[in-house]
């Protein structure tokens, strides 16, 4: 993992890429997409190269859901991931099943802090959840 998300996020895990283990998790992950409990997108910069990902996972039976996007550092700054979540909300509009999605960042994190803003996810502010030293800020998003 590139060092500038390990300051964002949690790793995998070292057992992550060990084949075995990496092949279950994908086909656990595959399994969800199809009972339409979590969507799966890459994100791709406009020369087809893929610079990122969009998901919203964890879809409950009351129809929220949990909203997680990274861009490459080096595509950061040219409105990917913005463009991206908009595409991921009007996608979801479509999608009975999804009434609202929860996202959350560090408070370092102002680009994402932005990205969600921007697309009119409500700031609820602070919870006591961590990352290393960092506190989260998390976010809500209701389907009108």
């Amino acid at each position: 993992m590139p060092s500038f998300l390990k300051e964002m996020v949690s790793s995998r895990g070292d057992d992550y890429y060990e084949y075995k283990e990496f092949k279950q998790r994908h086909q656990n992950l595959l399994d969800e997409q199809d009972r339409e409990e979590s969507y799966f997108y890459l994100i791709k910069s406009q020369g087809g190269i893929i610079v990122g990902r969009i998901n919203l996972i964890d879809i409950d039976t009351h129809g929220i859901g949990q909203l997680g996007f990274r861009v490459d550092e080096a595509y950061g700054g040219m409105g990917l991931a913005g463009k991206s979540v908009r595409l991921l909300l009007n996608e979801m509009k479509n999608q009975i099943k999804v009434k609202e999605i929860h996202a959350k960042t560090t408070t370092n994190n102002y680009a994402s802090q932005r990205v969600l803003e921007m697309n009119h996810f409500q700031n609820l502010g602070l919870r006591d959840d961590k990352y290393n030293t960092y506190d989260f800020i998390h976010y809500k998003y209701i389907k009108s």
